[in-house]
């Protein structure tokens, strides 16, 4: 699944360096990620919309790619999730459909959902 992910990523960069929308989707959020990057490996900025099915609110956040470091521990090798920070809190996605919340350092959310590109 992560190798698909990271190609899908790789695969939906267009030439200006921007990525077409994915849709991650838990059983309580629907949470849109949408990347900017310079290049095709290294940190990329993101924004996270995400709406709470329940009750209809949403959150916009802003934050970065986060890539796992190759054997080496310098080169990047794949990505690993995105990290967005908002206050006490930090919201976590990551490749695999997993959303997690840490408040604090402590881990307040967490939900497996799937992936889906935008429009689909």
């Amino acid at each position: 699944m992560l190798l698909l992910f990271t190609s899908m990523v790789v695969s939906a960069l267009s030439s200006d360096g921007w990525l077409s929308g994915s849709i991650l989707e838990t059983k309580s959020y629907r949470i849109e990620i949408t990347e900017t990057c310079t290049n095709a490996v290294g940190q990329c900025t993101a924004s996270y919309l995400g709406t709470d099915k329940r009750t209809g609110a949403s959150i916009r956040l802003h934050g970065t790619s986060e890539m796992v470091l190759c054997k080496d521990h310098i080169t990047p090798c794949h990505f690993g999730r995105y990290k967005f920070p908002s206050g006490e809190y930090t919201y976590f996605v990551y490749p695999d459909g997993s959303l997690e919340v840490v408040r604090n350092g402590r881990l307040v959310v967490h939900e497996q959902g799937s992936w889906r590109e935008a429009g689909a």
